[in-house]
């Protein structure tokens, strides 16, 4: 551990966020801290309040940032204790979405959603038309997992982006299979930000339920409508956050 003198030095280094994206430019230079060693392995970080105060931010862009920068198993956070450094040897080469996520330079989070705005919709409708009995049972398989994971409090994050995998495989189209599939780490990004605060786990199953529903009556229409409705609803979320303009 250091001491207190080598913490505030570090902590000064922090500077005042002006961007919108804010989330991004506090996770930079967590990360940067970390990496070139002015916040060691070992060590406990700032609060959430004290890193809001000094980035002037808010508490829920603080807490995003944290939460991709524990992905990236750079720190821990423990309930209860603080959040510790447990790295300072960057995985990142290993999470392609984040070098993917950092070379787009304004605002991608929107880009991601537009651009599954525009794919999504019609995979489900060709889901709709395509998936077999055997597509079906998996896919309430996945969402029967996800409720038991937000009941147990873990969001259902990983049951939801397998989920949307289904749907890509059950639309029987290999080239726009392979599109969605790449969009897949970046997808469960996007999740672990808008799925692990209030009530939004909940309300995405409910989505996700609704989509299963039309594919299982083939009704395409439907299933174009509702997926359409899940994003659009991925969307408000994240704008109602700040993080999206």
């Amino acid at each position: 551990m250091r001491n207190i003198k080598s913490l505030s030095s570090a902590e000064n280094k922090l500077k005042k966020i002006y961007k919108k994206s804010a989330y991004e430019m506090i996770l930079e230079q967590l990360k940067e801290l970390i990496i070139n060693g002015d916040f060691s392995p070992g060590q406990k970080l700032p609060g959430e309040r004290i890193l809001s105060q000094r980035f002037q931010s808010s508490r829920t862009s603080v807490r995003i940032a944290l939460k991709l920068l524990e992905f990236m198993k750079l720190i821990e956070i423990k309930p209860g204790k603080g959040i510790f450094v447990v790295s300072n040897n960057t995985s990142i080469g290993h999470y392609p979405q984040f070098e993917w996520l950092h070379k787009l330079k304004q605002h991608p989070l929107m880009d991601l959603i537009e651009a599954r705005k525009g794919i999504e919709p019609y995979m489900a409708e060709l889901a709709a038309e395509h998936a077999t009995v055997e597509d079906i049972n998996k896919m309430e398989k996945e969402l029967e997992s996800m409720k038991l994971s937000i009941k147990n409090q873990k969001y259902g994050i990983e049951e939801a982006s397998c989920f949307h995998e289904l749907i890509f495989s059950a639309s029987g189209n290999l080239i726009l299979c392979q599109i969605g599939k790449s969009l897949k780490s970046l997808m469960y990004e996007s999740k672990k930000i808008s799925m692990t605060e209030g009530n939004r786990a909940s309300q995405s199953l409910k989505e996700h339920q609704n989509i299963l529903y039309a594919v299982k009556k083939h009704d395409k229409n439907l299933a174009r409508q509702t997926m359409l409705k899940h994003l659009n609803n991925v969307e408000k979320n994240l704008k109602n956050k700040g993080i999206l303009v």
